[in-house]
């Protein structure tokens, strides 16, 4: 049901507008995990009665709805580095193309915020940097500060995800929001290296 709000175009013509409080929601679930889609709204119109009481018959109306609706999600990935570097963990937006997760390139225009990533312990890092917006799906979204030389271990980072956003991660049945793991103390290989093995002599 929705509220109708009349305008005169000409004489005997009326346009009909639903007020913007009347919304049409897709809910997100794990049933809602399909293939992309162009949404098809079907809308009875049972009948119209002008201020001078003269209905108008029933009808059927299908509005235009020229865009796509994804079943999406946010990832936040490990990330590891010295304990004395601040260290970041990248996020990327994804979305299910009906038979796997695929990076969400058509988003430039999401804005995610710092203030919504914690670690899942307190401890000698914190959540730094500044908000921003992702760039064909990604963006450097987290940054930790350095817990200092000898500091070493791992922490959860959780996002606060909106609701279009969590995802059965772990595979318990119910949508999650996402997180990464932030390791401290490990340090990066050399790119050129392949294969490296130490031997003794």
């Amino acid at each position: 049901t929705g509220t109708l709000q009349p305008t005169a175009v000409n004489s005997g013509v009326l346009n009909y507008d639903f007020y913007a409080a009347d919304v049409w929601r897709y809910e997100k679930s794990l049933n809602s995990k399909v293939a992309e889609f162009s949404p098809q709204l079907n809308l009875a119109i049972n009948g119209l009665q002008d201020a001078d009481n003269v209905p108008a018959t029933a009808f059927n109306w299908q509005p235009a709805a020229s865009f796509t609706l994804r079943y999406g999600r946010l990832v936040l990935d490990n990330a590891y580095g010295p304990e004395t570097l601040p260290l970041t963990l990248p996020a990327r937006a994804e979305f299910w193309n009906g038979s796997r997760f695929v990076l969400n390139t058509a988003d430039s225009c999401w804005a995610y915020s710092v203030a919504l990533a914690s670690p899942e312990t307190s401890g000698l890092t914190t959540v730094i940097g500044n908000d921003g917006v992702l760039l064909q799906g990604q963006a450097d979204a987290v940054a930790l500060s350095a817990p200092g030389a000898g500091n070493t271990g791992t922490v959860r980072i959780n996002y606060a995800a909106p609701v279009f956003m969590p995802d059965d991660f772990n595979a318990s049945g119910t949508l999650e929001n996402p997180s990464g793991l932030a390791t401290f103390g490990i340090f990066r290989g050399h790119d050129r290296v392949i294969y490296w093995r130490e031997v003794g002599r």
